[in-house]
């Protein structure tokens, strides 16, 4: 399933829970006790139930997340009407789309969760290439070829860190604008120093 909607309600509960949990606390301190606590869930075997375990109740929601930022690739690339031509294009082409997919509390949430599940394992199996979506291979495969000068450790490794550095900055900037010192979340000038720094980090 790549849509919220798709799941049961019960199923759906656990999701939201399962997800506030891990972006405020990690994997590994989230239990099963907590997440069927938070979703209200009076049935031990809930998880077990929708999911099969904690461990793919987390891979769903990470599926779930990826198939929302790849509708919203679709609709950047629709938009643009042809296929992106360089760094610069390829690098908006992956990375806007996911602070157009997620907004608010939204987007703090999904940020945080992808920070745990990279900082605590990022040779995780849900990472792997062959799992993304669609839209988001052909572009991380655009991205691969824009980028000769750099052999394939080196690659994911600046690719990793400018994924990292997008997901701490929109944590950033929303304690900004809940601040008051920034006066919206997709303030335009600050997203253009963030990508700016990102293609240079791996153009170098």
């Amino acid at each position: 399933m790549n849509r919220f909607d798709d799941y049961p309600a019960g199923a759906q509960r656990l999701i939201l829970a399962a997800e506030q949990l891990v972006a405020e606390r990690g994997v590994d301190g989230t239990s099963v006790r907590e997440i069927l606590r938070r979703a209200r869930q009076g049935n031990n075997s809930a998880i077990y139930h929708h999911f099969g375990s904690k461990d793919k109740l987390i891979e769903a929601i990470y599926d779930l997340r990826q198939a929302e930022a790849d509708r919203a690739r679709v609709a950047w690339l629709h938009a643009l009407g042809r296929s992106p031509r360089d760094l610069g294009e390829i690098l908006d082409a992956l990375l806007r789309p996911v602070l157009k997919a997620f907004q608010g509390q939204r987007r703090r949430i999904f940020a945080q969760m992808i920070l745990h599940l990279i900082l605590t394992n990022p040779q995780n199996p849900i990472f792997r290439e062959e799992r993304q979506p669609e839209t988001t291979r052909h572009l991380n495969w655009l991205l691969r070829q824009c980028c000769p000068h750099l052999d394939d450790p080196l690659f994911h490794q600046r690719y990793t860190l400018a994924v990292l550095y997008l997901l701490q900055a929109a944590i950033y900037v929303g304690q900004r604008v809940a601040q008051g010192t920034l006066g919206h979340e997709d303030d335009e000038h600050f997203w253009n120093e963030i990508m700016q720094v990102v293609r240079d980090s791996i153009a170098a």
